[in-house]
């Protein structure tokens, strides 16, 4: 009968000569355990393990609305950022594409921290600040602070204009100021009108027009007369 052959694969086990009778006959512990025997131990417990069942891993959990609503407002950064840069690496603005798909173990162990002045200080509700002693607290302090976070942004945008309003009025006091000046305005009065020479000398030519009737005519009185009409 021929040999049957036998396909060695990394989990198939090396055989090695068993110790002999004399050397089993000793205590373990007046001799180191021999390397075959080892090795014994160890093919025993690959067969044991081999004949386990395995189990199927678990269902990882749905992810919850916050989560999906994270992912999707992501995502659409992403796409208006490759939109935005028409798909080329070279623009400008394939910066803010990288820096929204980079993970936050490839950002580094440092970031900066900018102070913002715009920042509003949380504010405690109206039954104060809560330590919650359970999960079930917590929820349902979270749930009456989202109930009461529309009526905090509406007071707080009236406040913000009111201040936005005393601010553009305290500017435009200060440019009248800047602008009015520091002395009463001068009224001028013109100066009354002389007569003019011309109108001096028309009695003049009137007497030349109408010569007296005792005067006599001369031809120098006659060019006199022509010139003035």
């Amino acid at each position: 009968m021929a040999n049957k052959r036998v396909v060695k694969t990394l989990y198939t086990a090396k055989f090695y000569e068993s110790p002999s009778s004399s050397e089993s006959t000793h205590p373990p512990s007046s001799k180191p355990q021999q390397p075959s025997a080892y090795l014994e131990k160890l093919f025993h417990a690959h067969v044991a393990l081999n004949q386990m069942e395995e189990v199927p891993s678990s269902r990882p959990n749905s992810p919850d609305q916050a989560h999906t609503d994270r992912v999707e407002a992501l995502r659409q950064k992403v796409v208006d950022a490759y939109n935005a840069t028409n798909g080329n690496p070279a623009s400008g603005k394939w910066g803010l594409l990288a820096n929204l798909l980079r993970t936050g173990s490839a950002k580094g162990k440092y970031r900066y921290v900018n102070t913002r002045t715009d920042a509003v200080p949380p504010q405690p509700g109206p039954e104060g600040w809560l330590l919650a002693e359970n999960e079930e607290e917590w929820l349902a302090w979270e749930n009456a602070r989202k109930l009461e976070q529309p009526l905090l942004n509406k007071k707080r945008k009236e406040e913000q204009l009111l201040k936005e309003k005393v601010e553009t009025w305290k500017r435009d006091i200060a440019d009248v100021d800047d602008v009015m000046p520091d002395a009463s305005p001068t009224l001028e009065v013109p100066e009354p009108s002389l007569p003019s020479k011309s109108k001096k000398s028309a009695p003049a030519s009137d007497e030349i027009k109408s010569p007296s009737k005792t005067a006599t005519t001369t031809p120098r009185a006659h060019r006199i007369l022509a010139f003035a009409a």
